[in-house]
């Protein structure tokens, strides 16, 4: 029998967490209020690049044919998508970055 993971063990609550959804709060008011912009910034996980199979919905015109396998090694490497996405202007932006340090990624 195969079994999912069940999200049962506790972590604790969070004392401070209604005080940081306060200041969250707070802090988008005064940006809005200064016309500052107020973005969203999100790096999703490391995508390898090559001919591998990947699950989901592909919308072409053309049949696209993938390695029968997904060895890693057939991989050129591997790229990190980031995303911005500008809630005043509802503008956003991707780009793709092979960097495998986050921080440097994001200045």
């Amino acid at each position: 029998m195969i079994r999912k993971a069940e999200k049962k063990q506790t972590i604790g609550i969070n004392e401070n967490l209604d005080a940081q959804f306060k200041n969250m709060a707070r802090l988008d008011t005064e940006y809005k209020e200064a016309n500052n912009p107020i973005i969203s910034f999100d790096t999703k996980k490391k995508e390898v690049l090559g001919n591998l199979y990947r699950p989901g919905t592909l919308y072409t015109k053309e049949p696209v044919t993938t390695f029968d396998r997904n060895f890693w090694s057939l991989g050129h490497g591997k790229l990190s998508p980031h995303g911005v996405y500008d809630f005043k202007q509802n503008r956003e932006y991707i780009t793709l970055i092979n960097s495998k340090d986050t921080s440097e990624f994001a200045c």
